[in-house]
């Protein structure tokens, strides 16, 4: 139970501070747009992801210098072009005239943009799988699926409180003038994440 629980207050301290997966949860909440199957994704991937560093991956990117190199430029490239677009609706939110009328997502785009928003994060892999990696070395072979279950039930419980969250909310985070500011704070925070990416180049 002690490893389960230490499983479950790391992971809720990886994925509780704000970013791109939670902010695209949260908003597919506010738009009542297949947010359940979202959160789920996440969960499954987080499962997936952590089960990878937990049993060797999160060490290779540590043995391979120049792999971590590519994929913290291939992450900064993602960012910022995640940053353009959300700088991008809060400048339609500003001038209506111009905004295109919101279309409501199919199935599989809900499903391959919550793939994308999650798998080509690449804090994913250079902070998740590495730090999973490293705890997992000091936990008892015997342990570590309990570490995981632990992890993945942080998760779970968080992603669906979000994309609940966003539901209940929507009435008030729907407001053209909330989501423009939503879209303006969401961008500098992935900013500011892809500034620090580059910092880990030099």
């Amino acid at each position: 139970m002690g490893t389960f629980i230490q499983g479950y207050l790391l992971m809720l301290g990886l994925i509780m501070p704000i970013g791109m997966q939670n902010a695209f949860v949260l908003s597919q909440g506010i738009h009542r747009q297949h947010h359940y199957l979202v959160a789920t994704i996440c969960t499954l991937a987080d499962l997936f992801l952590v089960s990878l560093s937990v049993y060797g991956l999160g060490s290779l990117l540590t043995r391979h210098p120049l792999l971590e190199k590519l994929f913290i430029l291939a992450g900064c490239i993602f960012l910022l072009y995640y940053a353009m677009v959300c700088l991008r609706r809060a400048w339609r939110a500003s001038y209506p005239s111009s905004a295109e009328p919101a279309q409501q997502r199919q199935r599989r785009q809900v499903i391959m943009a919550t793939l994308g928003i999650t798998l080509l994060n690449p804090h994913v892999y250079l902070d998740t799988l590495l730090i999973w990696g490293s705890y997992a070395v000091g936990i008892p072979a015997h342990a570590r699926p309990w570490l995981i279950i632990g992890g993945v039930s942080a998760s779970l419980c968080w992603f669906f409180l979000l994309a609940s969250a966003g539901a209940y909310l929507a009435p008030w985070l729907s407001r053209p003038r909330t989501q423009q500011l939503l879209n303006i704070v969401i961008a500098l925070v992935v900013l500011i994440l892809a500034m620090q990416l580059l910092a880990h180049l030099y």
